[in-house]
């Protein structure tokens, strides 16, 4: 029997058929080989989504609370099991955050923006801010901002006890700072007022999280 070898498909050895038919086949085969490259892409779309997210939160606040609130905030986080990336190594001195860094913001479901009253004299705080906010809209991250003792109006109106001047800059990036606050300062989040014990308020933001996680989870079953 005379045989028909498709050059579309290599391995495969077809007996002779009429025209009609070896077109009919030839569509078939062409349909298969699709759904199954269609059927892995997708299978690899699903690993990117879930391998998308190494950490459950990241936190962004000033060094000078590093060994007070930001070590309790990063102990009770990782008693609950949440993934918590904290920088901690001292920040270089620079406008450049580092790669290390920005990709932790970027792979963290949460950021957790800690507004203490010299957060914005820094332009590496406020730098990692830009960066989060954009995260936000780009990556659909969640984001928390924690108010330490700070109005959030003073946040978005950059007065009171953020009144201080902001790091100097070119007029552009200032105006990014200045709007990152803005919106920032706007967004739902949790205040430390001065007669609050700061053990509990650190016990509602765990909480909180989990709460956020878990609403996170639902959503991408």
């Amino acid at each position: 029997m005379d045989e028909i070898r498709l050059t579309t498909f290599q391995n495969i050895v077809l007996p002779n058929l009429d025209q009609l038919s070896l077109v009919i086949l030839v569509v078939l085969l062409y349909l298969t080989a699709a759904a199954s490259f269609r059927r892995e892409e997708e299978e690899e779309e699903k690993e990117k989504k879930e391998s998308k997210w190494k950490y459950d939160v990241f936190i962004s606040f000033r060094g000078e609370i590093r060994c007070g609130f930001s070590d309790h905030l990063l102990a009770a986080l990782k008693g609950e099991s949440i993934r918590t990336f904290r920088d901690d190594e001292n920040l270089p001195k620079g406008e450049v955050i580092r790669p290390e860094l920005l990709k932790a913001i970027r792979t963290s479901r949460i950021a957790i923006v800690v507004f203490s009253k010299n957060y914005a004299t820094s332009d590496w705080c406020l730098n990692e801010l830009v960066e989060i906010l954009s995260c936000k809209r780009r990556l659909n991250q969640k984001v928390l901002p924690i108010f330490l003792r700070v109005p959030p109006c003073d946040v978005r109106e950059q007065k009171g006890k953020f009144g201080k001047p902001l790091p100097q800059a070119d007029e552009r990036k200032m105006k990014r700072w200045k709007t990152a606050l803005t919106k920032a300062g706007a967004l739902a989040g949790l205040e430390l007022k001065p007669n609050r014990r700061e053990a509990l308020f650190v016990k509602d933001i765990v909480m909180h999280v989990s709460e956020m996680l878990n609403e996170i989870s639902a959503i991408a079953v």
